[in-house]
């Protein structure tokens, strides 16, 4: 698995963008090319950098040799808009290699303030791991609640440093950082268990970095945090001496995180005395939250990454006795309870997206579990694909997109830029005759990433080589307008790659982005989105227009519920534990086969014996002729919501801490009893946020399980085969499965669903 961190980064006053790829050991860059291009390749192209990171156990030069200038050549073609380098280190020193690109030559080069620039690459990266790790603990809105640090202060916020040690390329990216660090010491001294890997990776990986070191590193660990007691003090002496092999190597003391500043007061002061010189001593604390300041007792002190957020940081000895106070443990460094809250999803957050189904869930534009191309090319895969071909079918989509276009200021474009898509081509074909049609002079330009790489196809009967629309890019001043139109945003990816590209080629005019369907996480998301594509440095803010919005989870193949099914259905028939049901086989069938152009209906799994789930009448979620899809794609996006939103202020999320919410099982038990949406609503949330951690809290959805599969009603057999999934996928309890539903299930020849819910994970 190839990894890759993106990261902003400033070149005089202007934003940059640029992306780690960290090349495994046992890859070429060949390979990597390839990888890249498959998996990555509208990622990339919207950024200006590529630094490629070879394993950081390996002392090397910034220069590529022989064997690699292929594989760099290869990649400088595949991206030609961005400038490669190598990043590595030698003598325990970072390098950065001069730029490979034979086709990108930046007007300024990131070594001119190489020092900021590696400062604030570690800062964001170190920074993406923690966020990633859930492992900095807010009350958040709970104001009721307080964490008792282990120095005994108070603090709204806890950093549990071990969290982030998620995988072996966390704890690689920490001991890339850490490699000054360890230049000529003897040993190293964890100030808790709880980062324990860290160190030992450290040991690990600098035996291969450095083997010419006489002797590896000496590792101990802190037992607990240091308190007033004297065998406590005893031991941290102890440690200190056998990490510093009896004080006669240079120790290097590692903090996971310092927020109060009392431990490193304390153990400093300890370990101090007992070396000849404070030189033999250093510390290096791998996050500091908030800005307090840390006294070490003279011994030189260095932070790997600064956590700077507003609050952070904020402590006291004292705290409203009527708060509830949640102890960390001083030894494990884990808070030693969790609260649960139940959100209830009403009538407002469900029916917040509801006038685009209201609009479109009976026509053919919402379809599930497909994949999308772009110029004749898989582009991904979409839990929720909306259609914008579809769309631009009906007539009200169609005012509404003139109306958009009416909004816009300025004169009329001087060229329309579109994907290599279907649905780019209509909407550039309906912009172009709104401002004129056949008489007008504007040119349409299809094409994926304005670069040389291809030739582009214009107004579909004639073609022009990208380099005269380059020079005829160039040639605009700051008067001229440019419309970009594209059928969805998703992430982003793309629009930014065309500001990227319109910026290389030093267009001065602005840009107008018509979208049209915004479909981000959340209204948070596209409105940071936005804000990047308005910057106009040079005039009149760029301009940002969608026609519909429809918030949705950004769903890909790792994601899709649909395709976490055919995953599960396929474990079992390699199992041989279905491997004679043919109705499992067709619903295999159904869901590779579907992936061409998407499901409408026939969205949910649904035993032989039971008909197909429909929404009935008066619902939030829609209207009573909506597809399948639509239905399921409204209650994911009101999930959605919930997830981004929340309900008065609070959000679903099964992982919060120290009050993690969870969706009120009284909606399924009582508010949304119809087969579909307990479907779509079981399809659509993450077992976390169901379940909760005790049995007793469960026992109500206990029951509706059992009562379900119970039951002879019509509505309830036509989510058996629903129900019988959730519970195998971890998200319905597993002790509603009794041995009188399995005599049940044979009576009833459905005996199969049982297996569902008994395989193990």
């Amino acid at each position: 698995m190839v990894n890759l961190h993106q990261f902003p980064y400033l070149i005089g006053k202007y934003e940059q963008r640029g992306v780690i790829v960290d090349i495994p050991e046992n890859l070429s860059l060949i390979d990597i090319e390839s990888y890249l291009h498959n998996n990555f390749r509208s990622k990339i192209l919207t950024v200006d950098l590529i630094l490629l990171r070879f394993p950081p156990w390996i002392m090397r030069s910034p220069t590529p040799s022989n064997e690699e200038k292929e594989g760099i050549d290869r990649i400088t073609h595949r991206f030609p808009n961005t400038s490669v380098h190598i990043l590595c280190t030698n003598d325990y020193q970072y390098k950065i290699g001069a730029n490979l690109s034979n086709t990108y030559r930046p007007p300024n080069s990131i070594t001119k303030k190489r020092k900021d620039f590696l400062e604030n690459l570690r800062n964001h990266e170190l920074m993406k791991i923690m966020e990633a790790s859930n492992s900095l603990y807010s009350v958040g809105d709970n104001a009721n609640h307080v964490f008792r640090l282990p120095s005994k202060a108070f603090s709204p916020y806890f950093f549990r440093v071990g969290n982030v040690q998620t995988s072996s390329h966390s704890l690689d990216t920490i001991f890339f950082w850490m490699i000054p660090f360890l230049r000529n010491i003897g040993g190293i001294l964890l100030d808790t268990w709880s980062i324990g890997s860290i160190g030992l990776n450290c040991v690990r990986r600098i035996d291969s970095y450095d083997p010419n070191k006489a002797k590896s590193l000496q590792l101990e660990i802190m037992d607990s945090y240091l308190d007033d007691r004297k065998e406590a003090h005893a031991r941290v002496i102890e440690l200190a001496r056998k990490a510093s092999l009896g004080y006669q190597a240079p120790l290097l003391i590692v903090f996971s995180t310092v927020m109060t500043g009392r431990s490193i007061k304390k153990v400093s002061a300890e370990v101090s005395n007992h070396f000849r010189s404070l030189s033999f001593l250093k510390v290096l604390v791998l996050y500091k939250v908030g800005d307090t300041s840390f006294n070490t007792n003279g011994i030189d002190a260095s932070v790997l990454c600064p956590i700077r957020k507003e609050g952070l940081g904020q402590h006291s000895d004292n705290y409203d006795e009527k708060q509830i106070s949640i102890p960390i443990d001083r030894t494990t460094y884990f808070p030693v309870f969790i609260n649960e809250d139940a959100i209830r999803l009403t009538n407002r957050v469900a029916s917040k997206n509801k006038s685009f189904v209201d609009a479109y869930g009976d026509k053919n534009v919402i379809r599930i579990h497909a994949d999308s191309f772009v110029d004749g090319q898989k582009s991904r895969h979409h839990g929720v694909y909306i259609d914008v071909c579809e769309l631009m079918k009906i007539q009200n989509f169609l005012k509404k997109l003139d109306a958009v276009l009416n909004e816009l200021p300025s004169n009329p474009p001087h060229l329309i830029i579109t994907p290599p898509h279907d649905a780019g081509k209509a909407l550039a074909d309906h912009v172009k005759k709104f401002y004129g049609g056949e008489s007008t002079d504007i040119k349409v330009v299809i094409h994926l990433d304005l670069s040389t790489s291809s030739w582009v196809q214009v107004d579909e009967d004639e073609s022009f080589n990208m380099n005269d629309i380059h020079r005829q890019l160039k040639s605009l001043d700051e008067n001229a307008v440019i419309l970009v139109v594209d059928d969805v945003i998703t992430t982003g990816n793309r629009l930014l790659n065309y500001q990227k590209r319109l910026r290389d080629l030093d267009y001065r005019g602005r840009i107008h982005y018509v979208v049209g369907v915004q479909r981000m996480e959340s209204e948070k998301a596209f409105a940071d989105l936005s804000s990047t594509l308005k910057a106009n440095n040079l005039g009149d803010s760029h301009c940002v227009k969608y026609v519909e919005q429809y918030i949705l989870p950004n769903w890909g193949e790792d994601t899709c519920p649909f395709c976490i099914e055919e995953k599960f259905l396929k474990m079992l028939l390699i199992s041989d534990t279905l491997k004679d049901i043919k109705w499992i086989g067709d619903r295999l069938e159904k869901l590779s086969k579907g992936r061409i152009s998407g499901l409408s209906n026939d969205v949910f799994m649904v035993h032989p014996n039971s008909r197909s789930p429909a929404l009935t009448l008066n619902s939030y979620f829609g209207k009573e002729t909506s597809s399948q899809a639509a239905v399921f794609s409204a209650v994911a996006a009101a999930i959605q919501e919930l997830r981004t939103s929340g309900n008065n202020g609070k959000a679903l999320n099964g992982k919060g801490f120290p009050v993690r919410t969870l969706i009120h099982q009284k909606d399924f038990c009582g508010r949304y009893t119809d087969g579909i949406l307990r479907a779509s609503l079981f399809r659509s949330l993450y077992p976390e946020e169901i379940l909760s951690s005790s049995d007793d809290k469960n026992r109500e959805l206990t029951n509706l399980v059992q009562e379900i599969l119970s039951s002879d009603e019509d509505d309830d057999k036509n989510v058996y085969a629903e129900i019988a999934l959730a519970i195998g996928l971890g998200k319905l309890p597993t002790k509603a499965v009794t041995d009188a539903l399995r005599v049940r299930f044979e009576e009833i020849g459905s005996s199969e669903l049982f297996s569902f819910m008994e395989t193990p994970d």
